[in-house]
């Protein structure tokens, strides 16, 4: 049974429109789907099934503890986020929180889902723009990163000028943004940018930074053990690379989970290298079991709801 409270929240935070919205989202998810369909159409199925089968016991359960690796570190971070907002939750409230971020992102268009944990905070007191604010910063954390590791995957697949260019206006971006902020953050003081600034002290911007680094090596670990276990032996630069701009690829609202997106990506992107289109499904595919598996603890956190009192204390 999933808390009243908190759904309620989750409920007066979409509007009518926004429910069209999402059924439209829904709608285009049908897309990925088509596209997954017809790619399997143009492939030797019993060749895929055999890729697919090459993945073992200890295999599977050495992923199991890297997916639990993975959202201990970025359960670390959003703990942090939070303390520096002034609410008080224990580790395991922020654990089961992220969770439940987890799950709502694979079955909401693009990830928005994950802003879902803002419901809990607005519920035990906090701002709505801070509560927002918060889950906006924790996947702003994960995009500095990914932007860094995208520019370096385009310089080993596509060339290091390329690369270089893509460091250089990522760079330029970021120093932009932040003398834009610091400007307006003179002239226009108010409440959120206040908390802001609590959030963007160099501490906690160095030790977010340093979990999401960490939570991003775990899943390449994780990424790379499974193109291994299918038979992929293209270089692990060009794994990471590829893994990269495919992730990026399934953020568009046009399939469930990057369902068919991500195949056709891997695709293009390993077939240079010799990587059949079968094995490359075969790693899509797994990844795609792979998120429907880590998203079961939030699932359950989502359902049971909280038992006994509020588990935040914000001031």
């Amino acid at each position: 049974m999933t808390e009243p409270g908190c759904q309620h929240t989750i409920e007066r935070m979409a509007t009518p429109s926004q429910q069209k919205k999402n059924w439209g989202f829904t709608a285009l998810k049908l897309i990925g789907i088509g596209l997954f369909l017809w790619i399997l159409s143009r492939l030797d199925r019993e060749t895929l099934l055999m890729f697919v089968g090459r993945i073992n016991t200890r295999t599977c359960v050495v992923i199991l503890i890297l997916i639990m690796a993975l959202y201990g570190v970025k359960t670390l971070r959003w703990h942090l986020l939070v303390h520096r907002l002034g609410a008080r939750p224990t580790l395991a409230t922020s654990w089961r929180l992220y969770n439940i971020g987890v799950f709502l992102s694979t079955i909401t268009p693009a990830k928005i889902g994950e802003v879902g944990r803002a419901a809990y905070l607005l519920r035990d007191g906090m701002d709505s723009r801070e509560a927002i604010m918060l889950a906006v910063i924790d996947r702003l954390m994960d995009g500095v990163v990914i932007a860094v590791v995208t520019a370096l995957g385009m310089g080993a697949l596509f060339g290091w000028k390329l690369g270089a260019m893509s460091l250089t206006v990522i760079g330029v971006s970021f120093l932009c943004g932040g003398v834009l902020w610091k400007r307006h953050l003179m002239h226009h003081p108010n409440r959120w940018l206040v908390a802001l600034q609590k959030i963007m002290d160099a501490r906690t911007v160095i030790l977010a930074l340093l979990y999401t680094t960490l939570s991003w090596c775990i899943y390449f670990v994780l990424a790379v053990l499974l193109a291994r276990s299918v038979g992929i032996a293209a270089p692990l630069t060009v794994l990471i690379a590829s893994f990269t701009v495919a992730g990026i690829i399934t953020l568009l609202p046009i399939a469930p989970s990057g369902l068919g997106t991500r195949d056709a990506a891997l695709i293009a992107l390993l077939l240079p290298y010799g990587v059949p289109a079968e094995q490359s499904v075969a790693l899509g595919f797994l990844m795609f079991v792979t998120i429907l598996v880590s998203s079961i603890p939030g699932l359950y956190y989502w359902g049971r709801g909280h038992p006994g009192p509020h588990p935040l204390s914000v001031p």
